[in-house]
């Protein structure tokens, strides 16, 4: 016997249910993994972007030309960090980039550093894939592990808001002082082969104006010297003896790390002969010392001065009433008031100095004679410190320090 099947082709209500549910399920999984998806692409690209904006700032170490980083950013151009991201795109009063060429540097503003078409770039803010400006901040901290951190740049995520977890959490991306910094140090030598003890070295950087700025250290015992704190880039230094000019340019590459400059020779100077400083007189009243000319040229003098702060009084002294240089008196007056006290150039007082010249490579004995008071009376200079001050034909000055 046959049966008929009553079923017909279709679904039943209770399958359509069924099968709309699945669909809802699915549809809710595959948008939630969609927006998950878009999440994550947002946050990524942000990140990347907070990435180019940095290397707007310290610049790029992967940029190379002919073995030499040749990117380092707004702050190796300026030496300070931008107060605004704006300032990367727009120079506004911000020094025009200018290149020095007695100090071979090109520093100023050589922008723009991102592009004005940066995403969300304007004239007021920078922003990241949610449409929300970054914030900024060129506060210096240290972080957590310790790190002196420059500046910060901070994305609020998704909700813009600050704090929130996942994507809405906050991305953060500091910029350390060790990647717009570095140490440079090295040691330097006169002529005569010496160590340049207690001379002085110059570095010259950008620090956001018009103007470089000249930093300077005292040499150690042995012509060290050492800056930190520079901004990296294409530096220079320059070099001043004890007594001396400054002379010796030398530019150099301020890159990672610390800088070992290699030892820097031949400088040339005017020496102040160690030991030379002697009093003599039957009361200490005559200040003798020595200088030797190692500058590789013979300079005219062409007016002198001795500062002793000390006791001195202009009314009262001491006073010198001579200057001799290798036995030949250049100076000499008779009356107090004309005398030379502290601080006084000689050409201007009385019938001034008699111009000398310090021949290369040759040694002179200086005295000045009998410091006085103004009732003539000898005065003993023992314990008294100088610094004597040599103007020279060129419109140089050669300064000295020592103590009796």
């Amino acid at each position: 016997m046959m049966y008929l099947s009553r079923r017909k082709d279709g679904f039943t209500l209770m399958e359509l249910i069924i099968v709309m549910a699945l669909i809802g399920i699915l549809t809710s999984i595959s948008i939630n993994i969609v927006i998950r998806t878009l999440e994550a692409q947002k946050a990524d690209a942000t990140l990347l972007e907070m990435e180019t904006i940095k290397r707007a700032i310290a610049g790029d170490p992967s940029l190379i030309i002919n073995g030499r980083r040749a990117d380092f950013g707004y702050y190796g151009d300026m030496g300070i960090m931008p107060a605004t991201l704006t300032d990367l795109m727009v120079q506004g009063t911000q020094p025009s980039l200018t290149n020095n060429t007695t100090y071979f540097i090109t520093y100023g503003w050589g922008g723009p550093y991102l592009s004005k078409s940066f995403e969300g770039g304007s004239a007021t803010s920078i922003e990241d894939s949610w449409g929300n400006a970054y914030i900024y901040t060129d506060s210096k901290t240290v972080n957590a592990s310790g790190d002196s951190v420059y500046g910060k740049i901070t994305s609020e995520g998704a909700d813009g808001s600050v704090g929130g977890t996942g994507y809405d959490a906050d991305i953060d991306l500091e910029i350390l002082k060790s990647e717009l910094v570095s140490t440079v140090y090295g040691s330097a030598y006169t002529i005569d082969g010496n160590p340049m003890a207690a001379g002085k070295v110059y570095l010259w950087k950008p620090n956001g104006t018009a103007f470089l700025q000249k930093d300077s250290v005292t040499t150690g015992l042995q012509g060290t010297y050492s800056f930190s704190g520079v901004p990296r880039g294409s530096r220079t230094l320059s070099f001043k003896p004890a007594g001396g000019i400054e002379t010796n340019i030398k530019s150099i590459l301020a890159a990672e790390g610390g800088v070992a400059v290699p030892r820097v020779t031949n400088i040339s100077n005017l020496v102040f002969v160690t030991g030379s400083a002697t009093l003599v007189g039957s009361s200490n009243e005559q200040v003798h010392f020595q200088l030797h000319n190692l500058l590789g040229q013979i300079i005219t003098i062409i007016d002198y001065r001795a500062d002793y702060p000390g006791n001195y009084s202009p009314t009262q002294g001491p006073k010198y009433n001579q200057l001799i240089v290798n036995a030949v008196t250049v100076f000499s007056e008779t009356s107090f008031p004309k005398m030379a006290g502290s601080s006084d150039r000689i050409d201007s007082k009385g019938n001034g100095m008699t111009n000398f010249v310090l021949p290369d490579n040759q040694t002179r004995t200086f005295i000045m004679r009998d410091f006085q008071n103004k009732s003539a009376v000898l005065q003993d200079m023992t314990g008294t410190s100088f610094t004597v001050v040599l103007y020279s034909s060129d419109g140089k000055q050669y300064s000295f320090d020592f103590s009796l």
